[in-house]
């Protein structure tokens, strides 16, 4: 039976420190394989210092329209995804993920770093397709199915019962062609590493940054986040966490620029962001009958750095952009925030646990870095984990 939606998306807060043994920032990182956009924002600092760090390892993703076959390809497995037999260890990473494919209406397939490839199939295509599955949690009634093929497995090659079932399958049932995005990273340093492909198209894409600045802003200082050693949240601290990302998502809104030229829907919906960011502006002063909305306290006035950037983004990267942006933070003696965007339409998200869409598809979370001082041991993070409707974590 289908679980009972609340009709509302979730938020958790964390708190935490990063220098803690459980290393919670890395745990979040690592059990969210599939991104799609990053932003990074600094207070009080020029995007052109914090652009300079961030870009000096070059990333890139590969664009490629083929049957899901490819995978299947010995000399593609052998190169890309193959574990070493008798060990579980891997120098490099693989993700793959459909675009321009519905979660809701239509078949999707990904390959998450551990060598997964996961299909979510519609009913149609399920009971064509020839091999079993489970029924997906969040449609109900059998109207999807999921699949999960180890293909990095040491022993999945021709002649293999699994892979000789697999192959005639995606062959002569699922053979059309999807577009599809896919990265590889090296496992220690997250640095990207060629995707061997021979005989299929494709189109190679570095990841790219854009830059922008809001300023003249009411800037908050967040220092009431901090806890002293040993204390919990509180109802109180809940709220004013939640200022703080209202704040941000203001900030964030602000920061839009068209990417390309608009069409009249587009430009509307700048429009509302633009009126709402101006909510920011120390020269704003609005109407309480039109805007209540009030800057977190204490404020000053100041400018923050915005750095975006778009693509397959993995958690490895991630990883070095949070190191990148800690070292900012405490050059700088300011706060700062990374914010990673998921894919609406991957079948999973959190820790490989199956993901909805339905009415939204957020899966979504930004770190919130307080600021410290020069000389202090730890760093103290806030956490914003956005799920959709029936998405856990």
């Amino acid at each position: 039976m289908l679980p009972q939606p609340t009709n509302k998306s979730h938020l958790f807060l964390t708190y935490f420190e990063l220098d803690s043994d459980k290393k919670p920032h890395s745990k979040l990182i690592n059990s969210h394989p599939f991104n799609h956009e990053i932003q990074l924002l600094l207070a009080d600092t020029q995007a052109e210092v914090l652009l300079r760090s961030i870009t000096e390892n070059e990333q890139f993703f590969y664009e490629v329209e083929a049957p899901l076959s490819m995978f299947l390809d010995t000399s593609f497995l052998e190169k890309n995804l193959t574990k070493k037999a008798g060990s579980d260890q891997k120098t490099s990473m693989f993700y793959m993920h459909t675009i321009d494919t519905y979660l809701d209406t239509e078949d999707v397939a990904v390959i998450d770093g551990d060598g997964h490839l996961v299909l979510s199939l519609q009913k149609e295509t399920y009971e064509a397709f020839g091999l079993e599955g489970k029924a997906a949690t969040f449609t109900g009634n059998g109207r999807r199915y999921i699949i999960t093929i180890d293909v990095s497995a040491p022993t999945f090659r021709p002649g293999n019962k699994t892979f000789d079932r697999t192959k005639w399958c995606l062959d002569n049932n699922l053979s059309r062609s999807f577009k599809m995005v896919m990265t590889r990273v090296d496992t220690n340093t997250g640095a990207s590493l060629d995707v061997l492909l021979s005989n299929v198209q494709h189109n190679k894409k570095s990841v790219s940054w854009t830059s922008s600045k809001l300023e003249g802003i009411r800037l908050p200082n967040f220092e009431t986040l901090k806890l002293p050693e040993g204390a919990t949240p509180d109802n109180r601290w809940k709220d004013e966490a939640l200022e703080a990302h209202e704040w941000l998502g203001m900030a964030t809104l602000g920061s839009q620029r068209y990417k390309s030229r608009p069409t009249c829907i587009v430009k509307i919906l700048h429009l509302l962001m633009a009126r709402l960011s101006i909510r920011l502006s120390v020269n704003d002063k609005p109407d309480p009958f039109l805007s209540v909305y009030s800057c977190p306290e204490p404020y000053t006035t100041g400018s923050v750095a915005l750095l975006r950037c778009a693509g397959l983004v993995t958690p490895q990267y991630i990883q070095n952009l949070l190191i990148t942006l800690r070292k900012e933070i405490k050059a700088k003696q300011c706060w700062g925030a990374l914010t990673v965007w998921g894919y609406r339409d991957s079948p999973i998200a959190w820790r490989g646990r199956e993901h909805g869409f339905l009415t939204s598809g957020e899966n979504d979370y930004t770190i919130l870095l307080l600021r410290e001082e020069k000389d202090a041991c730890e760093q103290r993070a806030v956490c914003y984990q956005a799920l959709g409707v029936y998405d856990a974590l």
